[in-house]
Order: C-alpha cells, then structure tokens, then sequence
C-alpha cells in the first residue's frame, strides 16, 4: 500500500499517534513527574531481579503490590538497566500507543463516522488528565491496553484470545475483575458456548498468580486493600461507617464526593478539584456524556465501554474509592471515547443553518481549545511537585538514610516510595502497604504517626516538620508519650517552610508537602 493510501485510509490515527507523542514527550521533558507509589513496585522489582524473592523488606513474604504483571517487566528493565526510570517511561509509552491503535481498530469496526472516531481518538491522544495518569511511571497505561485488546478481541468474537487477554488484565490489576465480568456476560449472550473458551482461559492465565501468591506470600488480596480500608473506613469497625448511618445520610455520604468524581472522569479537568475552570468543565462533561450515553443505546454499539463506565464509577463513588486518580484511569478512558464521539456527532450537526445547530458545533472547538492551558496548568503543578517534594525531599531522605543508618536499621513513615526504593532500608509505612503491624494498629483505633512510634520503636522516623513540632520537648517527654528517647536529625525543606519564605508564601501547601525532619534513637 503506497504512502497516500495509507494516509488517506488511517489519516485519523496517524495524526492521533503524532499528536500522543509529542504531548507526552513534551511532558516528560517538562514534568519529570515520577509519582511516589511507583517506586513502591520499582523496589519489589529490583529485590526480584536481585535474586532476593517478590519481597519489598528484606525477608517478609508481603504483598504489597496490586500489580505483578508490571513488577515483572520492571523486574526484567532492572536485569538490563540499575535507573528505573528510563524504563518505566518507555514501557508506559509503548502502552499508550498500543492502546491509542487498538482502539482505533475497535472503532474503526463498530461503524462510527469519521468525525466521531476523529474526535475520540483526539480525546485519548490529548486528554491532560489521561496524559498525566499514564506518564506516572506506573501500570496505568498497561492496564487500558488490556482492556482494548480485549475489547478488541470480543467485538470480534474471538473468545479464546479474549479469554487470554482478561486473564492478563487480572495480573495488571485485580480491581478490573468488573470489565472482566461484563464481557464474559457478554459473550455468553452472544454465544452460549463461548464461555468452553473464554472463561477458562481466563481462570488458567490468572491461575498461576493465585497459586503463588496464597503459597508465597499466604494470600492473593495486596496488604494494600486491607490497610486503604482501615485508612479510609471507621476505625476498628468491620463495615464502612455510611453503612450504619440512617439512609439520608448515607446518600448524603455517598453523593458528597461526586464533584471529586466529576473531575476525575474530566478528560479535560484540571488536577486540583477546587479549581474554578472545573465547574465549567464538568458541565460540558455531563452535557457531552448524556449526548455519548443516548448515542450509545439508540445505535446499541459501545454497550460494553457505557456500561463499564457507569458501574466502575459507581462503584468507586459508593465504596469511597474517589481519593486515588488512577483509580479513574479505565474509566477516564471509556469516558473519552463516549465524549469524543459526542463531540463528533456535535460537529457533524453544525453544517445546519440553524443557530442552535451552530452553537452546537461550536462545543468540540471549545473543548479542544481548553485542551491546551489545563495541560499546562496540570504540567506546572506536576513540574513543581517532582522538583520540590519528590527530588528536594524523597530522593534526597532515602540517600541520607542509606548512608547515614546501618542495613537492618528499620525507619516509620509515610512516603513509602522514593524513600523505601533510595534508602535500601526495613520500612515500616504509616498506612500498612508493607507492614502488617500498621493494618493492626489501625484496628484498634491507633492511626497517627506519634502513638505508632511508641508501638513499632523504629530506629528512625520521617515526619511532616509542622508535625514534629509535638515532639520538641524534654527527653521525659518523649519517653513518656513515644517510649524512647529521640533526638533531631536533619530536615528537607526546600521550600523555606519551616522558615516562612517567600517560596512558601506562593504555595504553602506544597511546601508543607515537600518539608520533613528525620529523628533518630538515641542509642
């Protein structure tokens, strides 16, 4: 096929595949943003590679991770190259471009117009918010190419590839188990006997995690969904605290974060929930998603992505799940797609010589046009969280750790991802991802860093410098509330926090993010 053809043929994707990789190579060279739970993985991976087992702590059978699938990749980067960075970035933007391919040939099949398909492809080549959930350096990307090859692969019916495909997806993250479930019904209702292949190869590729990790580290739940429950739900209590609350309030409880939602499932939303432009963008992104949803019923294409979209969100809303972004992320890619092909419908009515029809037309060029400044407000807010709290604090604390405290010295805190990775040191996280201790205390009602010191006796801990300030006092005192002596280290404060700079006048609170002391024992 000559160069023109093929131009004429796939101009949509082509440009798609362009205008993805200029933004995200723009946006790694600008950002650098490499988020913190990342580095949670990048050492279970290099502990793999080293040889010392899938273990985060020297020694603990722990799971502490929710994906294997990406700690496996990154285990195998780490066997070529000692940075994990460079690696994450490349296998993460390998993912984005499979992922913008397959969806194109999806939509390419299911019979949507050219400016339909244009404008969703456009929407998942460009979106700031996916930009940003994708080029964090963890298994975002990686799980939505698993879902579109198999949605891919189930609008073609081939059932035993599907099967495959989901049962992979699983590795990437098990919280996907709901796409899992929607296209196995599925299947079923279109061919009573694709389950004889899907669903058991679905089960057989999962099998062989399931296996290990009930054996190796005696049970396949992450010690992470067991420590964000008791982090996030009443403490001690078995059942969430809207549970046991009379009905209105438990809808009032359910329904309070729906603007949070809102954001997260924005394309085109800026980072920060608060901000103005957001009530602006979550009009249009209601007004488009009704227009998408009728769209999707009327013509009965896209059924899978609507309904994956409505119940993955309600899921989240009712389980108050809303505090992570990348929680969203397969939802945020169904919701592109849905508003794109709004857009594009939109954008087909203009040619009218109606008003209304044009007013209408004028919706995609706006929500496009808006595409640009949210991207760089997102990019800037990114840029400065990298630079302050991930590279003027982190980094910095796990390297004086690693040369300041002996190999077994065992150090509490927070930030468990640049940290843990850089200082090579026995973590014990104040929200129980690694440590099982923290998931005890919790149940008993113990959840601030102070009283946890008194319990664990590390032989360091990193804290907020504000929060330090409770511990200042006589060496009495500390025995008394924390059960041994500490003493005052050394503090990261690269933004004058602690100080009151001028920096930290511009953004008060990145710079209580970015400042923490460290406090050793005294021995």
């Amino acid at each position: 096929m000559s160069l023109r053809r093929i131009w004429t043929h796939h101009r949509t994707l082509i440009i798609s595949l362009a205008g993805c990789l200029i933004a995200y190579i723009a946006w790694i060279l600008y950002t650098g943003f490499i988020d913190d739970d990342a580095f949670i993985t990048f050492r279970f991976a290099s502990n793999l590679a080293a040889g010392h087992g899938f273990i985060y702590n020297p020694g603990e059978r722990i799971l502490g991770t929710s994906t294997p699938f990406f700690a496996l990749l990154m285990a195998l980067w780490h066997l070529i190259w000692p940075d994990p960075v460079p690696g994450a970035v490349l296998l993460d933007l390998l993912a984005v471009l499979g992922t913008i391919i397959l969806t194109y040939i999806a939509l390419q099949e299911t019979k949507l117009s050219t400016a339909q398909c244009t404008f969703a492809m456009l929407m998942l080549a460009i979106s700031p918010r996916l930009l940003y959930l994708n080029m964090a350096g963890m298994e975002t990307p990686w799980c939505l190419l698993f879902i579109a090859a198999s949605w891919l692969t189930y609008r073609r019916k081939r059932w035993a590839l599907t099967g495959v495909l989901l049962g992979g997806l699983l590795w990437v993250r098990l919280d996907m188990l709901l796409w899992v479930i929607i296209l196995a019904i599925g299947a079923i209702l279109q061919d009573r006997r694709s389950w004889r292949a899907a669903i058991p190869l679905a089960v057989g590729v999962y099998l062989p995690w399931l296996a290990f990790s009930w054996l190796y580290f005696g049970s396949p739940i992450p010690l992470a969904v067991t420590a964000k429950y008791w982090a996030y739900f009443v403490h001690g209590s078995a059942v969430p605290s809207a549970f046991i609350e009379p009905p209105l309030a438990t809808l009032l409880t359910r329904l309070e974060p729906l603007g949070v939602v809102l954001v997260r499932i924005n394309p085109m939303a800026v980072r920060d929930p608060s901000q103005p432009w957001n009530t602006i963008l979550n009009v249009l992104l209601i007004v488009l998603l009704v227009i998408a949803i009728r769209f999707s019923l009327q013509k009965r294409i896209l059924r899978e992505i609507t309904i994956f979209g409505v119940l993955e969100t309600a899921r989240l809303l009712f389980f108050q799940q809303t505090f992570f972004d990348r929680y969203f992320a397969p939802v945020l890619w169904s919701a592109c797609i849905l508003i794109g092909i709004a857009l594009g419908s939109l954008w087909e009515t203009s040619g009218s010589v109606r008003v209304t029809r044009k007013l209408q037309g004028l919706i995609p060029i706006v929500v496009l046009l808006l595409s640009a400044p949210v991207a760089l407000a997102n990019a800037a807010e990114l840029r400065d969280l990298h630079r302050y709290r991930n590279q003027g604090a982190l980094k910095p604390i796990g390297l004086w750790l690693r040369a300041n405290l002996p190999i077994n010295a065992r150090v509490q805190l927070e930030p468990l991802g640049y940290v843990g990775y850089y200082s090579e040191r026995i973590m014990l996280d104040e929200v129980g991802l690694v440590t099982p201790e923290v998931v005890e205390l919790k149940k008993q009602g113990i959840t601030q860093p102070l009283p946890m010191i008194s319990t664990l006796s590390p032989d360091a801990f990193v804290i907020h410098c504000d929060d330090a300030a409770g511990i200042e006092g006589a060496a009495a005192w500390q025995a008394e509330n924390l059960g041994h002596e500490y003493r005052f280290a050394v503090r990261f404060d690269p933004l004058g926090f602690s100080t009151g700079s001028d920096l930290l006048k511009a953004n008060k609170p990145l710079a209580r993010a970015s400042c923490y002391e460290v406090w050793l024992i005294h021995r």
